[in-house]
């Protein structure tokens, strides 16, 4: 465990600093981390009373800033056709998503668990639990995400209920790549 993890808090850090900096200039980059982290209530990162040298401090904001810009632009995709998923694997890393993929429900929902992402694409036909349900199931644990839903038999009833789960679009296979990719973006910005 680090000794960023054992402060209570940016105040105590703040005053660490100051006292074990022995008329150094504290250097800017750790400032900057430090303005942040104060901004942004990074007080999560420090647990428990104690001293801390700043390069562990600078660390640990870092990977908690690093981890919420990677997640500002980590999505999921669920589908059960393979070659769907490596093609919008493939695009999507192009434009700069951490993408992770899921064959079906099951490992979507333990993605869910393990991760943070900022949107999800479900395919609506999936066994044993389909897309709608799924979106349902996702909105139900994580409210804020953004969920596209795709579909190569779309009907307005499917349409209507994944809207009405709180899908933010419904697109129709096969997909307009441009038209997909911009939604996308419009969804995640």
């Amino acid at each position: 465990e680090s000794c960023a993890s054992k402060l209570c808090g940016v105040a105590p850090l703040i005053a660490c600093l100051v006292q074990s900096r022995d008329d150094k200039k504290i250097d800017g980059d750790l400032g900057a981390f430090l303005l942040i982290a104060s901004r942004k209530n990074y007080q999560s990162i420090f647990s428990s009373k104690a001293t801390a040298c700043p390069i562990c401090v600078r660390k640990a904001i870092e990977n908690r800033l690093m981890s919420e810009a990677n997640n500002a632009h980590s999505i999921l995709i669920v589908d059960d056709e393979e070659n769907l998923l490596v093609l919008l694997d493939r695009i999507l890393s192009k434009e700069g998503y951490a993408v992770h993929t899921a064959h079906d429900s099951h490992q979507a929902l333990d993605l869910i668990a393990e991760n943070q992402f900022r949107a999800a694409i479900l395919d609506i036909k999936m066994f044993p639990i389909d897309g709608v349900t799924l979106l349902g199931m996702i909105k139900a644990r994580v409210p804020a995400i953004r969920v596209i839903m795709i579909t190569a038999y779309p009907t307005t009833d499917s349409r209507a209920e994944s809207m009405q789960k709180g899908a933010a679009a419904y697109l129709t296979k096969p997909l307009d790549i441009v038209e997909f990719k911009r939604v996308l973006r419009e969804l995640t910005n």
